[in-house]
């Protein structure tokens, strides 16, 4: 019978102050002008991601040890079994991250 009547007591008290569920983390009930939550802290507002410098298709770069890699993906064919495969060209070795995109542009 506790249960219920705190069960009762929060949908009360959550209608009274015009709580909204936020599922950005830990998905529990925080008013809707909350800009943190209240229970782990984690900001409620979406962050705005960086705008691409390259297009898809147009390379990737990444680093592997202390050296960056270079990749750009040539095309797709088939094999006898029809399966899909990814033609790419790839050089590593490049000491800085701008050295591998200018291989990339070429």
């Amino acid at each position: 019978m506790e249960k219920k009547q705190g069960l009762e007591k929060i949908t009360i008290y959550s209608c009274f102050l015009n709580f909204a569920i936020v599922y950005i983390k830990c998905k529990k009930e925080i008013p809707d002008n909350s800009t943190f939550c209240m229970f782990c802290g984690k900001k409620q507002t979406p962050t705005a991601h960086a705008v691409k410098k390259r297009g898809n298709g147009q390379g990737t770069v990444y680093k592997r040890g202390n050296t960056w890699t270079a990749e750009v993906t040539l095309g797709y064919y088939l094999d006898k079994n029809g399966k899909v495969h990814r033609k790419n060209r790839r050089k590593g070795g490049f000491q800085t991250k701008r050295d591998a995109i200018a291989y990339i542009e070429t």
